[in-house]
This record gives structure tokens, sequence and C-alpha cells, in this order.
């Protein structure tokens, strides 16, 4: 009976992070919108943002997977293959945004720093 409890709460706990992960990912789509006046479309603060959403968004999966570690490894294990796309997703924009500012400069598309 313990062990059924310790996995349903661990359970809601997942739901719970995956939830935080996916909300931060929409914080960063939001927050790559044009905005009306000319206002550029990623500025240095836009950036430094986006670095801490995707940041948490992976210190939140990899919380979620040390919670799931307690269910045992059928659990974490299928837990695991569901979610390598994501995290490798996660760990790409965390990579883009590392170089961001030669990607720019490359491509000859201007940001502000503001």
């Amino acid at each position: 009976m313990n062990r059924l409890l310790t996995c349903l709460a661990s359970k809601a706990k997942l739901k719970s992070q995956i939830e935080d992960a996916v909300s931060r990912l929409n914080d960063s789509v939001v927050a790559m919108e044009v905005c009306s006046g000319g206002e550029k479309v990623l500025t240095e603060t836009k950036i430094s943002n986006l670095q801490t959403w995707i940041s948490a968004a992976m210190t939140d999966q990899e919380t979620c997977l040390d919670g799931l570690e307690e269910t045992g490894p059928t659990a974490l294990d299928e837990v695991k293959t569901k979610m390598k796309k994501s995290q490798e997703y996660t760990s790409n924009c965390s990579a883009i945004l590392a170089n961001i500012h030669t990607l720019l400069r490359n491509f000859n598309m201007p940001f502000g720093p503001f």
C-alpha cells in the first residue's frame, strides 16, 4: 500500500513538472512574438529570458526523472523513453541560444541591446 501511495505521489509530481516545463517553453514562444511599433524580434533581454526559461525547463525535466526513481525502473524507463525527444529539443534550444549572437551576425539579422 505504501509503495502504491509513493507511486501515485510521484506521478502527481511528474505531471506538475511536465506542466511547468511546457509552461516555460510556451513562455519562450510568446517572448519571440513580434510586437508592433518596429520592436526588434530579439533583444538582449529576450535572449536572456529565453535562456532562463529553457534552463528552467531542463531542470524541471531532470527533477521529474529524479522523482521517478522512487517508483522503480519500469516507470522510469517508460517516462525516459517518452521524454527523450523533449530533452533533445530543449538541449538544442539551449545550444542555439548560447550561440545566438554569432548566428544572427552570420545571417545579417539585427538584434537590439534592449
